[in-house]
């Protein structure tokens, strides 16, 4: 059944599409486009926000005494104290690089989502080949905390406890010149310094437990499902308080002989009726909320489909760059970078960019050719088409959206007979 017939015969679907494009203000195909690409990209891919948790347990704020700075100096209210670390720095790197190293490559495999931060889009087509290179850099982290866990008790604690002694020792000398610090005798001084680090310092249970990697998945939830829970949650309250007010009712029913009863009544009708308009205002002014956000967001899809495009535009720019240094040759580092850009988009090509992929195509094919002057110059070319493709807006998105949204209808059609 064709869409124009649908709506002779009074469709649910296209009615509830035109109630909703009414209250929100726009026009009824905007409404059924946004919740179709939001299906569209819960159909290929997932959200992933990725948290990496504990490298903060090994750093703190030094105190003035450890730096040997006195209560009198100007120091005090001009400088804010610098951080002390509590292993050694080549751990702290260590970890930090690694962290460096798991969001970049999330951000290699997916793409930025309007409006679903911190949540990145990683489409299927990249999903395994993210969750390897991931778990691969994890097996890194584990074992370098493992490392540490060996280290802790009988390098890194007495590592520790004979810096902080140096450090408490060279306080307490500068202390000593600025007339401060004789009130306490050296010995207790140094000792207090290396006891407060060592209660800083992270024990091995905390570092086991605190010191993880660890990310979360979320599906699309499209706006349509919202709108149906918000109205699923109305029924539910409409339900309960017709109820309560029925057994109101009844009970008043039966004491209706007595004044001070029927008074009771009234005010608890007026209590429930306020109650209700209260409710209703409440959930009006949250749907209103809801459609503005709705009416506001722009095509989820359509950005995926850009990034792609610049991506490879930049990365087309990138190797004419390269062989414009080689004096026009396809040799060497240019070589790679062509192929990396073929590779790129078979992983990240979730949307179907038939315009690129023709390119890409064509270029792998030249890419396994042999050397010669024909190749570079027919490469050269593929290079600037994608170039000019990438720098335009295909209609292979809006062919999406269009094919997504009569596949959607389907499940609403009439039987035949």
């Amino acid at each position: 059944m064709t869409r124009e017939m649908a709506m002779e015969e009074g469709s649910p679907l296209e009615a509830l599409r035109e109630a909703h494009a009414q209250k929100v203000g726009v026009e009824p195909d905007r409404v059924e486009l946004v919740r179709l690409e939001l299906d569209i990209l819960l159909e290929h891919g997932t959200l992933v926000d990725l948290d990496v948790h504990g490298l903060s347990m090994f750093s703190t704020r030094a105190t003035w005494q450890e730096l040997g700075v006195p209560e009198s100096a100007v120091r005090r209210a001009r400088f804010t104290r610098g951080g002390k670390d509590l292993i050694p720095r080549e751990y702290i790197r260590a970890f930090q690089s690694l962290e460096v190293r798991l969001r970049h490559c999330l951000d290699s495999h997916s793409f930025v989502v309007e409006g679903f931060h911190p949540y990145r889009w990683v489409p299927f087509t990249s999903y395994g080949k993210w969750r390897e290179a991931h778990q691969q850099i994890v097996q890194e982290w584990d074992q370098l905390r493992g490392k540490l866990l060996e280290e802790i008790d009988e390098q890194l604690v007495p590592l520790l406890e004979r810096d902080f002694t140096q450090v408490a020792e060279e306080a307490w000398i500068s202390l000593g010149r600025h007339g401060q610090g004789n009130d306490v005798d050296k010995e207790n001084f140094v000792t207090g310094i290396v006891a407060a680090a060592r209660r800083r310092m992270p024990t091995r249970e905390e570092i086991q437990n605190r010191l993880r990697i660890n990310y979360r998945t979320a599906a699309l939830v499209s706006p349509t499902l919202v709108e149906q829970e918000l109205a699923y949650r109305d029924e539910i309250t409409q339900e309960r308080e017709l109820a309560r007010q029925q057994a109101l009712l009844e009970q008043t029913r039966l004491q209706a002989e007595k004044t001070e009863e029927e008074a009771r009544r009234r005010i608890a009708l007026e209590q429930a009726q306020q109650q209700e308009r209260l409710l209703r205002q409440m959930r009006e002014a949250e749907l209103a909320h809801y459609r503005q956000q709705l009416a506001e967001m722009t095509s989820p899809i359509a950005g995926v489909f850009g990034q792609l495009r610049d991506r490879m535009l930049q990365d087309a720019q990138a190797v004419l760059a390269t062989m414009q240094r080689n004096e026009g040759q396809l040799i060497g580092p240019a070589v790679r970078q062509a192929r990396g850009m073929v590779e790129t988009f078979r992983l990240l090509n979730a949307t179907g960019d038939q315009e690129l992929e023709e390119l890409l195509d064509r270029m792998e094919g030249l890419l396994n050719q042999k050397p010669d002057g024909q190749r570079t110059a027919a490469v050269q070319q593929v290079l600037h088409d994608i170039a000019t493709v990438a720098s335009q807006q295909a209609v292979e998105v809006r062919e999406l959206v269009r094919r997504g949204r009569f596949a959607a209808l389907r499940p609403w059609t009439l039987p035949a007979g």
